[in-house]
């Protein structure tokens, strides 16, 4: 190797300096195990250690001063930095171990620094917590499995019912009732394909329709809630598309039965006919809170990528949603049996979970919400150049206080939401 040809330039955080001197070491953990009348030991390599780096730098000239200044500067910032080594070249993170400045009166204008660096490795996270985007990608896959439970007991339920049905006049009118249920369903959206099999003979058929029609209601979410996010204007149309004020009226006859802490389905007092309606009812409510569920993870999915919405928004989001699972958690343990109940019950249970962990995980990346005192008459943008420096943050501040947004300036001393940062 020629060092006239191979040699770099050493600096460290881009500050350049030359060597005198460079000293590399490498130490490697070796364990040694020993054994009565064994000559020599078994030798157990548990890897390198850390390379440790001494440099000798010499700073001279008329303006030493000024350039051992820059280069105090960068040894001292805490933390790893690139460290170019004259031999062996670009050192992604060194540590500064220590430093020594050495002056001689034999040699005005001019030092030596020796520098022990320490060659840092990648960090290594024990405890990796998923990022806020991850969370909320987690409700679509916990929104299948809790569908599937549902889906499963649906199909159960049904079958023992059907099997009780003997009468085929009752049989031909709830299959009726239950497309009443479905044509509902349907009135409210466009252009969606379903099989059309009757819940009585294809119960898992007429499950997977009624999921098709009320995730088709919703009309895409994600899509929708982008167009209308910065206000809660696109959480409250998907919310109102899934649950209609006329959710159980109009073309559905809802079966009434006394209350009692014995499941629909065990109860002798009620009719086959009516078992059946009330478990399909179930089913339906089961998937509307399901679909609310999918929404606001798309919803919070949308806020992991830029903030909108306010922490009291994402905190009505997420408290709206456990609401509608709450109402199916109930509507199951009053209609299906105790273990099928508990099935359904658990996964709603997990998706309401996540659903609240996206939220939080949403709400804790972004600065405390304050209240900040307008130091002087000025419209939005003015307070957002005085307060965070970027006058773009004006929109910001017209959505965490939406009573002085429409106004054309802001009186000193008036009090206004904003983040701390």
């Amino acid at each position: 190797m020629s060092w006239a040809n191979s040699l770099q330039d050493a600096s460290f955080r881009g500050v350049a300096f030359e060597v005198r001197t460079t000293r590399d070491a490498v130490q490697r953990a070796v364990v040694q195990y020993e054994f009565p009348y064994r000559d020599g030991a078994q030798l157990d390599d548990h890897g390198a250690s850390p390379r440790q780096i001494a440099l000798t730098a010499v700073i001279y000239g008329e303006d030493y001063e000024e350039r051992l200044a820059q280069l105090l500067s960068a040894l001292d910032a805490a933390g790893p930095g690139e460290l170019v080594h004259p031999v062996f070249g670009v050192i992604a993170r060194a540590q500064v171990a220590d430093r020594e400045v050495t002056h001689d009166a034999e040699s005005p204008d001019a030092c030596e620094v020796s520098i022990r660096f320490i060659e840092s490795g990648e960090p290594v996270v024990f405890f990796a917590k998923a990022t806020s985007r991850q969370a909320a990608q987690v409700v679509a896959t916990r929104s299948q499995a809790a569908r599937e439970s549902g889906v499963a007991a649906f199909g159960k339920n049904m079958e023992a019912i059907k099997q009780r049905l003997t009468a085929l006049r009752d049989r031909v009118a709830l299959i009726g009732q239950l497309d009443a249920i479905t044509s509902q369903i349907r009135g409210q959206v466009q252009g969606v394909l379903t099989a059309g099999l009757d819940a009585l003979t294809f119960p898992t058929s007429w499950a997977t329709d009624i999921t098709t029609l009320i995730t088709g209601v919703t009309n895409a979410p994600t899509a929708t809630l982008d167009r209308l996010r910065g206000t809660l204007s696109g959480w409250s149309l998907i919310r109102r598309a899934i649950f209609p004020a006329d959710a159980r009226s109009g073309a559905l006859a809802v079966p009434v039965v006394a209350r009692s802490s014995v499941p629909v389905t065990q109860r002798t007092d009620i009719a086959a006919t009516t078992q059946a309606q009330l478990v399909a009812l179930d089913l339906v409510e089961r998937e509307r809170a399901i679909a609310l569920a999918e929404a606001a993870g798309a919803l919070l999915e949308l806020e992991s990528d830029a903030a909108t919405l306010t922490p009291g928004d994402l905190a009505t989001v997420a408290a709206q949603t456990r609401e509608a699972l709450q109402a199916a958690i109930a509507s199951a343990r009053l209609t299906l049996p105790l273990e099928d109940a508990h099935a359904v019950g658990e996964a709603l249970r997990n998706l309401a979970a996540d659903v609240q962990a996206a939220a939080e995980a949403v709400i804790i990346t972004r600065p405390p919400l304050i209240e900040r005192i307008a130091p002087a008459t000025g419209n939005l943008q003015l307070l957002a150049h005085w307060w965070y420096g970027d006058h773009t943050r004006w929109a910001e501040l017209a959505q965490l206080n939406p009573d002085v947004a429409g106004r054309v300036f802001v009186r000193a001393g008036e009090r206004l939401s904003a983040y701390a940062q």
